[in-house]
């Protein structure tokens, strides 16, 4: 006896089958752990680790996600305090590692071919 999905998983099933899943459709799930993404999607971890593959994208980005938020902030905060003492030349180190970071956070969410180190 066949396997009876409800049609939201089938239709996932035959989409992914067919390569219709794009890893941009899946940007907006890199903000959580791969498990509840795959649940909020209706699929297994394991389809979901496939389809990350196949895009180029090697590990799940939530935890680097994380990890670049949590820099920002604690650039942002530093970059706040030094602006009262008007070190220029500090002040500029930090606008260009707070942009750097801004960078990678947008390539991560927003790039169809990622790696992450």
């Amino acid at each position: 006896m066949p396997h009876i999905f409800p049609n939201r998983v089938q239709d996932l099933y035959r989409r992914e089958r067919k390569g219709g899943t794009s890893i941009l459709q899946l940007a907006r799930y890199f903000y959580f752990p791969i498990n509840e993404a795959a649940k909020r999607l209706d699929i297994c971890p394991t389809v979901l680790k496939k389809i990350c593959r196949r895009h180029g994208l090697r590990r799940w980005p939530h935890r680097k996600l994380q990890s670049i938020e949590r820099s920002l902030r604690k650039l942002c905060a530093l970059q706040a305090a030094t602006s009262k003492d008007n070190n220029c030349h500090h002040l500029k180190a930090l606008r260009a590692k707070i942009r750097e970071l801004q960078l990678e956070k947008e390539a991560l969410c927003f790039s169809h071919e990622v790696e992450l180190k």
